[in-house]
């Protein structure tokens, strides 16, 4: 079946049919996928992804250590990659799409990891899901998650802009600014020896990586070149953050997007921010992100993310998540998933002009940014509008806190035991109050779905 794919040329979009299956060769050492316009490796031992071009381009360049590749990596060492995983890799009927779904078991720890990649014909990405688990019941709890992260890093010279969102942006610093860099704090250099540096002269005199840092309604965060010599190509890769719902911490949680290396972090401790406590039978599946390419003839650095972020919907792609739910152990197809709507009388005063509330549904019983505690729990947000209604779709079936906050506004609302149901619509009418705090202490009502 034809298909379609956008690409940006100039400052338009314009959509090219592409009509060819996805192909899977094997050798001894690794995998090779592709579209007509993808190609990727697979290696057979680390499920580490190289050789990785798009429409003839090297979007990651040589191998290097770990550079020059697409992997997961868990900082924390609470989970590992056994460089003995077993794949299995999977088709539809039709060869419209094909995956690979990477198992490691370290079975002396009792631990899981599940790494997942599809590629569809008609499109210019990947799609990627992790699954962690932990079956040892005489072992002990292994702690706090901590970092677990997915990384395209390239190491190439073909990348030269860093970006966290439109309004975040600005060229790496270069060679001479980080020859001559002073580290001045874990993190930080100070690059002010090149002040002509272009990092230096749109941005700052210091670098570090948490100036690229954004919260969780990042829609999509990457990596732009502009075109150069006598190519009029820009480039793009860029993390669509297409669904949130299995992360933890709310919209409010901020972590690292990209340094050079692009990042999709399914767990983190930075800011302060909980993970979830690894004990025997914790079993969680991430995702999924689509890892997006794009080209364009002089297309700049908006509209290539643009092009990437009109992708970040939950919906996008529903169909095919459902289709290949089978082969994704954990996923929540859309016959598990409901709606939810609420109807909140907001306050009269306070509220700051041209912002919205923000409606967050999370663990019932606790704050949304702490819902790691609840390890099964998932994660939805969307803003009020100026009645003070709010609809969100494909919520997995659950119960949840309802919490809506406003800038200008003491406290929050808040309302446990909202209960969601497969196919269902579950709608909320209520009235916010807000918070007094007379002598410098507050008065919460607490409430209860009925």
């Amino acid at each position: 079946m034809a298909r379609f794919f956008a690409l940006l040329v100039g400052a338009f979009l314009q959509a090219a049919t592409v009509a060819l299956a996805v192909s899977v060769v094997e050798s001894s050492t690794l995998y090779t996928f592709s579209n007509p316009l993808v190609s990727f490796d697979v290696v057979k031992t680390t499920g580490y992804i190289r050789n990785l071009t798009f429409n003839g381009t090297d979007y990651l360049g040589p191998v290097s250590g770990n550079a020059g590749q697409l992997y997961t990596d868990f900082p924390s060492a609470v989970f590992a990659i056994t460089n003995n995983a077993s794949s299995q890799i999977v088709s539809s009927p039709t060869g419209d799409w094909a995956g690979i779904v990477l198992t490691d078991n370290a079975t002396d720890v009792g631990t899981l990891v599940q790494r997942s990649w599809f590629l569809r014909e008609s499109e210019t990405g990947l799609h990627s899901f992790l699954r962690l688990g932990y079956y040892n019941t005489s072992g002990p709890a292994l702690g706090s998650l901590g970092e677990s992260r997915t990384m395209f890093r390239p190491n190439s010279p073909l990348w030269t802009y860093l970006v966290t969102n439109g309004n975040q942006w600005a060229p790496a610093p270069g060679a001479a600014a980080l020859a001559d860099e002073i580290q001045v704090q874990d993190a930080t250099w100070y690059l002010g020896q090149t002040p002509d540096d272009p990092y230096v002269v749109q941005e700052a005199d210091y670098w570090t990586k948490y100036q690229f840092a954004d919260n969780q309604t990042n829609k999509a965060h990457g990596l732009y070149s502009p075109p150069s010599g006598d190519s009029n190509t820009s480039y793009g890769a860029w993390w669509v953050v297409n669904q949130k719902d299995t992360f933890f911490g709310g919209p409010l949680h901020i972590d690292l997007m990209v340094d050079g290396i692009i990042y999709n972090k399914q767990s983190t401790s930075h800011g302060g921010a909980t993970s979830p406590n690894i004990t025997a039978g914790f079993d969680r599946t991430f995702g999924p992100q689509f890892l997006y390419f794009n080209q364009g003839a002089n297309a700049t650095l908006h509209e290539l993310l643009a092009d990437a972020e009109q992708y970040a919907d939950p919906e996008w792609n529903s169909a095919f998540y459902d289709e290949i739910a089978p082969y994704v152990v954990g996923y929540a197809p859309s016959s598990v998933r409901g709606t939810f709507s609420a109807l909140i009388h907001l306050p009269c005063t306070g509220i700051v002009p041209g912002t919205q509330p923000m409606a967050v549904l999370a663990a019932n019983g606790v704050h949304f940014q702490d819902d790691a505690f609840d390890p099964t729990a998932y994660q939805y947000w969307a803003p009020l509008d100026a009645t003070g209604r709010v609809n969100i779709s494909r919520v997995k079936e659950g119960t949840y806190r309802l919490t809506v906050y406003a800038d200008g506004i003491f406290g929050d609302f808040t309302l446990d035991g909202v209960v969601v149901r497969a196919g269902q619509n579950t709608h909320v009418e209520d009235t916010w109050v807000p918070e007094s705090a007379p002598g410098g202490y507050g008065a919460l009502a607490s409430r209860r779905a009925g």
